[in-house]
């Protein structure tokens, strides 16, 4: 079975980010299409991902610079329908929320790994697929696709170029880390609430617990702002892309 994240992908985006796909050309990838891994691995900064259906990016093919300039502007179409489809949610990174007991109000503790608690979870895989802001998720390997193959076009120092390359890795390195420092919050506001009740009530512990509360609704408020910057940047990479491909189509009238 496929993965969401690649269902209605054409062959020709799944085979330029490093896949096979058992279909004729100008098909569309379904439900049951099957795929082949080819191996490739790639990373922002300090983050590395590995090559799964969830995380594909463009082989290094697809941005040498004595490629076709034409099969790196029909890939750019394919890229611009894709991420067009694409959300900007405010979510509050909420998968990392603690579970509740409905009768008591007290954090779930997991049985393993000990110390830890039950989380609300991540979203179905269609919706994070979809979503920029989430932390886990293939959609802003998209935008980074697309920022790639504009620099190609105008150069990598290009300023607009670069300009989207650097928000586009700030971004991502910012939503990861801030699902890290979220996570081990929830936990501290879990096991402040668990002192509290120990102790009998939490009124020798409002101090700690107005501390935990506040930074996780700083960290909350936080993520609705990358949120905005990368909806913003979606905006400005289509729009990027639409001026080169309306270029080139009054440079063929000429």
């Amino acid at each position: 079975m496929l993965e969401q994240s690649l269902v209605g992908t054409s062959v020709e985006l799944i085979e330029a980010r490093g896949y096979e796909a058992k279909l004729g050309r100008g098909a569309v990838l379904g439900n049951s299409t099957s795929v082949r891994p080819v191996f490739r691995s790639f990373g922002s900064l300090s983050w590395k991902r590995q090559d799964t259906p969830e995380h594909v990016g463009l082989g290094n093919e697809y941005l040498d610079k004595k490629m076709d300039q034409q099969k790196r502007l029909d890939l750019l179409r394919s890229l611009r329908a894709e991420i067009v489809g694409l959300c900007a949610v405010k979510c509050r990174m909420s998968h990392e929320r603690v579970v509740r007991d409905d009768a008591s109000g007290l954090p779930v503790s997991c049985r393993f790994p000990e110390g830890n608690y039950q989380r609300i979870g991540l979203c179905a895989p269609e919706l994070r697929a979809k979503r920029l802001g989430c932390s886990h998720t293939s959609a802003r390997i998209k935008l980074d696709d697309a920022i790639k193959l504009l620099a190609m076009h105008r150069g990598e120092d290009e300023p607009c170029a670069s300009a989207l390359s650097s928000e586009a890795v700030q971004l991502d390195n910012a939503i990861h880390l801030l699902d890290h420092r979220k996570g081990e919050a929830e936990k501290r506001l879990a096991e402040t609430q668990e002192e509290a009740h120990r102790i009998g009530g939490p009124r020798n512990m409002a101090e700690k617990m107005r501390e935990a509360e506040n930074e996780l609704g700083e960290m909350e408020q936080l993520h609705s702002a990358y949120v905005e910057r990368i909806g913003r940047l979606r905006d400005s990479v289509v729009n990027e892309i639409d001026k080169l491909l309306a270029g080139q189509a009054l440079m063929k009238e000429e």
